[in-house]
């Protein structure tokens, strides 16, 4: 079984065999735009992942939204730490996307966003959803593009329970990610 970063379990913990079915659909956010949320099975996310990010324009920006330490746990309920980067050259994002898809496509212990230089983002979460902000044709070919129909699905999100994963060898990954793009650590909100 592929490692993924969010799997559907019963209320005792058992796994209950939920796959993701390939789609994505619209959703409005609180400011009256829409958002495209995507759900492809862990084993095409890189790749679907990788084609929405080449749509947008660099410089980039990078933010990585620390939920989970897991080699230094803080206590429930402690803000996630922000680690930031801008003006990525675009090829140094889609490096980074290949050299670290462990930490960011199997593990959930953070989000990774990336901005485009034309204010358009794209963010993975920690269930291994991907958002794209705004809902844009660009991001609609790109779907298409990797077979990905445009219809509203279950995803993890709909189960009732859901267990988390984070793997120790993706430790190495997340120092490596941080070094690679420089991203600086931000204040907590």
């Amino acid at each position: 079984m592929i490692e993924q970063k969010a799997t559907a379990v019963t209320e005792k913990g058992e796994l209950t065999g939920f796959v993701a079915e390939p789609g994505f659909f619209e959703q409005l956010v609180p400011d009256g735009d829409t958002r495209l949320v995507v759900s492809v099975p862990v084993e095409l996310l890189p790749k679907v992942h990788r084609a929405l990010v080449s749509v947008m324009q660099g410089p980039m920006g990078f933010l990585f939204r620390q939920q989970i330490d897991r080699q230094s746990p803080r206590e429930e309920g402690a803000p996630p730490v922000d680690y930031v980067s801008l003006g990525q050259p675009k090829a140094a994002v889609l490096s980074a996307l290949v050299r670290f898809d462990g930490l960011l496509y199997h593990d959930a212990r953070g989000e990774f966003w990336v901005r485009g230089a034309n204010g358009d983002s794209v963010i993975l979460d920690t269930d291994g959803l991907v958002f794209c902000y705004p809902d844009d044709l660009g991001f609609r070919d790109a779907l298409a593009a990797q077979g990905i129909p445009c219809k509203e699905v279950t995803t993890v999100r709909d189960q009732d329970y859901v267990k988390h994963w984070f793997f120790a060898a993706y430790d190495v990954q997340e120092r490596g990610l941080i070094n690679a793009l420089g991203l600086a650590e931000m204040a907590s909100r």
